[in-house]
This record gives structure tokens, C-alpha cells and sequence, in this order.
């Protein structure tokens, strides 16, 4: 008899699987809550479909919780899209925008496109203020999704996002620093 190559051994694994779980659902053995949640967590990983995944509310490193979301968030995006699935992110329910937590998203979802790219994408915003400011960082762009603001919030204004693989690159950060416009005093207290 003949031994199986991986890919076939894998595929008879995956037929017997999918056998096994209609089996239980002709057998009316799903009936147990848990046997049915197995089921749901089975099919939803292996269709090949988006996945969504929820930003947090706020992007904030301030707070335990808000930490905790965040990073959450991101974990999760990056094992499914380790797990080779396609990520769709959420920021419907994004309202608040924290340098240190929205730095940390920003840098962290671009390295994510750069690695995977074609696999994540993303919905706008609803808050006007969020969506403004994720188009003028550029992050909308990255992820695919055409501009459709313009950035009049002055909370917005003044951000700016530079990213690069090495800090030795200080020409980017010279017309950051030309462009704001700070006093005399200001500046040469910056030297």
C-alpha cells in the first residue's frame, strides 16, 4: 500500500471532519448547546471568507482596559491573518483617538499590511473626527479605502505621522518640523 503525501492526508482529514460534523447535525446531537458552539467555531474558521474584527472604542495605552482592548484587538488580527485569513477591520465604533494607543494601531496595522498585503482592509469610520484624521494620517489609504473628508477639525490638523525603518532617515523628520510653526524661544529650546 502505497503511504499518503501531506497534502492528501489533509484533505482525507478535512473529508472525514466535514462527514463527522453532518453526521451530528442529520442525528439531531446538536441539540446540546456546547456541541453547537463547536460547530459555529469550526465553519467560521474554515471558510475562506473576511473576517471582521471590532477596533476598540478608544485607542488608549492609559488605562488597564483600554490596553487590554487594544492589544486584544491587534492579537486577534494578527492571528487570524497568521492563520491565513482575510481581515476586514471594524472602526464603526471608534470614537476616541489617544496619541499613545492611536501610534501604537496606526504602526502596528501598517506593519501588518506591508506583511499581508491584499489581506486586510477595513470600514470607515462613523465618527467624523476619527475618519478625518485616520485619511490624514494616511492609514485609510493603506488599507485601501479613497478619501472622502476634508480635514477641518483642528484637533486633526496637527497630526502627523511619519514612518520609516530607521531614525537615521531625519530628512522626513526636518519638514515635520518645518512645517510646524513654533517661536524663536520655542525652538531653540528644542536644540
Amino acid at each position: 500500500m502505497k503511504k499518503l503525501t501531506t497534502k492528501k492526508r489533509i484533505y482525507t482529514i478535512n473529508i472525514q471532519a466535514k462527514e463527522y460534523e453532518r453526521q451530528i447535525k442529520n442525528s439531531n446531537l446538536a441539540k446540546n448547546k456546547s456541541i453547537k458552539e463547536k460547530l459555529k467555531k469550526r465553519n467560521r474558521k474554515d471558510c475562506g471568507d473576511v473576517i471582521d474584527i471590532f477596533a476598540p472604542k478608544e485607542f488608549s495605552l492609559s488605562t488597564e482596559e483600554n490596553r487590554k482592548l487594544l492589544m486584544e484587538f491587534l492579537n486577534k488580527a494578527i492571528s487570524h491573518l497568521k492563520a491565513g485569513r482575510n481581515v476586514s477591520i471594524c472602526f464603526k465604533k471608534t470614537k476616541t483617538l489617544i496619541p499613545c494607543g492611536t501610534l501604537l494601531a496606526t504602526s502596528k496595522i501598517e506593519q501588518l499590511v506591508n506583511t499581508y498585503p491584499g489581506k486586510v482592509s477595513c470600514t470607515y469610520p462613523e465618527d467624523n473626527v476619527v475618519e478625518q484624521l485616520f485619511q490624514h494620517i494616511g492609514l485609510l489609504d493603506k488599507l485601501g479605502k479613497l478619501p472622502r473628508k476634508d480635514i477641518d477639525e483642528d484637533s486633526v490638523r496637527f497630526w502627523h505621522y511619519v514612518s520609516g525603518k530607521s531614525a537615521d532617515d531625519v530628512s522626513q523628520f526636518k519638514d515635520l518640523l518645518q512645517s510646524a510653526s513654533l517661536s524663536e524661544d520655542t525652538r531653540s529650546g528644542l536644540l
